[in-house]
């Protein structure tokens, strides 16, 4: 005869809510209290984010877990104003915009060099090229830095947004024969505001959607996973997504509701309650966002778990697991918010942790 140990894991938590914890909150990591400005993006492998102080200096903080309050932080002297909400990074280079409009380059944030360009916006880094934004007395045009081979400067498209717009996001798949860049949101030439995404395949750029996510400029897109129930057996998949959610809109308030799009912003929809922003993480716009893997891990010992009722919880499964005899150790994907301004412009000093419930339950093999 066979004796068999079999552990049901009941959880009390909703398994498909984007939760944001109340003390899940810290301090951006600054050297002074109150911040004037903010601006974060990941380089070289870290969540790197730079912080105009009180006193008129500058810091650059890095590190590979912002979660463990590890940061490397350094007071740096850009040499000139720069515009800090610029900030952008490619595969090998940080730039940035002074006030002025010169580009500034740099290989490790701390010293800055002037480059040859004169820009009105940066958009963000596709690989080793910055794109960017330019005027002339003709009109507005795309721009590149350093410029490929075959690049022909265009003009941009009139419902293209010219400021107001997210983090440019570049992503790939084994089916894409280049990565794609994609942005939503912000303002047009015209001043109207926009919802909508547009994406960037190396080449050229394209107006994806068809149904919008809302229309404000500073709003904040975020990659991330949800799970469906897709057969009568509770088997979930897991499917990437695009969340989006804060920024401006029309009429001075700020949108509260979190949308997601499964099909890289084609189609925007609201996503369900339990994806929401709590009431008390306020209102904000240009927010930026870090996706950061933690590593987790759980133990499947009789005496670890204590059974709980629960309501309506379906069948799910984790992946990318390893296992050691009853331990189990998991990669879990956090969302990080840095920063984020008020109707003012005041920069408020938080960094915001979430997390979907069910990438922190303990996977089942």
């Amino acid at each position: 005869a066979c004796d068999y140990l079999v552990k049901v894991n009941v959880h009390q938590m909703e398994p498909d809510s984007l939760w944001w914890d109340r003390l899940a909150v810290t301090e951006l990591p600054a050297r002074l209290p109150n911040p004037i400005a903010q601006r974060t993006v990941d380089f070289d492998g870290h969540v790197t984010t730079f912080v105009a102080e009180n006193d008129g200096t500058y810091t650059m903080s890095y590190t590979d877990e912002p979660s463990s309050a590890q940061w490397v932080n350094q007071k740096i002297d850009f040499g000139f104003v720069p515009d800090l909400r610029s900030v952008a990074a490619t595969d090998d280079r940080l730039y940035v915009l002074s006030d002025e409009g010169m580009l500034y380059e740099s290989v490790d944030g701390a010293t800055w060099n002037a480059t040859s360009q004169q820009w009105n916006g940066i958009i963000g880094g596709y690989q080793d090229r910055l794109l960017g934004l330019v005027k002339t007395a003709d009109g507005i045009y795309h721009a590149e830095y350093p410029v490929s081979e075959g690049f022909v400067q265009e003009k941009v498209d009139e419902e293209f947004p010219i400021e107001g717009y997210s983090q440019f996001h570049v992503y790939s798949n084994k089916w894409m024969e280049s990565p794609t860049g994609l942005l939503t949101g912000g303002m047009t030439q015209s001043g109207r505001l926009t919802g909508a995404t547009w994406g960037y395949d190396g080449k050229m750029w394209a107006k994806l959607s068809t149904h919008e996510a809302p229309a404000v400029k500073g709003g904040t897109m975020i990659p991330y996973f949800v799970y469906r129930n897709n057969s009568a057996l509770w088997l979930s998949t897991e499917y990437s997504i695009w969340m989006f959610v804060g920024g401006q809109l029309a009429d001075g308030t700020f949108n509260r509701k979190m949308y997601m799009t499964y099909d890289n912003g084609v189609n925007w929809i609201v996503c369900g309650d339990l994806m929401q922003l709590p009431d008390y993480i306020p209102g904000m716009m240009n927010t930026d966002c870090a996706i950061v893997s933690v590593a987790m891990s759980g133990n499947f010992e009789p005496e670890g778990w204590t059974a709980k009722a629960s309501k309506n919880l379906p069948g799910w499964y984790r992946v990318n697991y390893e296992v050691d005899g009853y331990d189990v150790a998991w990669e879990c994907p956090y969302i990080y918010l840095f920063g984020g301004q008020d109707a003012d412009g005041v920069t408020y000093n938080t960094v915001w942790k979430g997390v979907l419930n069910r990438l922190t339950f303990v996977p089942i093999f």
